[in-house]
């Protein structure tokens, strides 16, 4: 059984985008992981790539450790031997130049 949504007040509509826009409880965390990631935006140093992948896996629970086979790597060996090569190979960096100086678009009622 499907339940019919209600439609929203114009004043219920507002306040949420007024929400939607204002900084809430994680913007400081966001503000730092994206500065780590413009100040360090290649994928080549192994200390700038594991720096990101656990600020990424820790901030936003999704930590890569967690997918690893036991007994394949150990401690940081799984950082620096297997998470880091996958990032080297990636070619991140080439595909992420595509979208350089492009921006998203929000959509209209965002604005």
């Amino acid at each position: 059984m499907t339940q019919k949504l209600s439609k929203l007040t114009d004043e219920q509509l507002e306040a949420a985008l007024m929400k939607c826009k204002t900084k809430n409880h994680w913007q400081l965390s966001n503000d730092i992981l994206y500065k780590l990631c413009k100040d360090h935006p290649k994928h080549t140093d192994p200390q700038e790539i594991v720096a990101k992948a656990l600020m990424i896996g820790r901030i936003y629970a999704a930590a890569l450790e967690r997918i690893k086979v036991k007994n394949q790597h150990s401690g940081d060996d799984f950082y620096f031997n297997a998470i880091v090569p996958l990032f080297q190979d990636s070619e991140l960096d080439r595909k992420l130049e595509v979208l350089n100086g492009k921006r998203l678009m929000s959509p209209v009622y965002l604005r």
